[in-house]
């Protein structure tokens, strides 16, 4: 039929009762617009437990920032985990939040370099 669905890809409905799952309720679906022309994104402005979205149709295409990886389809992992392993200090001191925010800025640095 030629539809689109657009979504911030995110829950738009909080319910009260933390036994309950935040859902995804609102969506837009379109027909015979370009979604490099549409931008979507939740209106955070409102203080309820609905989050409703914002479509915003643009008159030229609107540039959407990419998400953030660390790897693609081509990653080696073996190689990946061989570079962890040989970057891993089991031996790091976590006994003061210095020692623990040291270890993660460690990890994290070789978690990337890794990538």
């Amino acid at each position: 039929m030629g539809l689109s669905v657009l979504s911030t890809g995110q829950p738009t409905y909080w319910p009260a009762d933390g036994a309950k799952t935040p859902d995804l309720i609102d969506f837009c679906i379109t027909k015979g617009f370009s979604t490099n022309y549409i931008m979507c994104e939740s209106n955070l402005e409102l203080s309820s437990d609905h989050t409703p979205i914002l479509i915003t149709l643009a008159n030229e295409i609107v540039t959407k920032p990419r998400n953030c990886s660390l790897h693609s389809r081509k990653t080696d992992w073996h190689h990946f985990w061989e570079l962890l392993k040989v970057s891993f200090n089991a031996g790091m001191s976590l006994k003061s939040e210095d020692d623990i925010e040291a270890a993660v800025e460690y990890f994290n640095f070789n978690m990337q370099n890794a990538a």
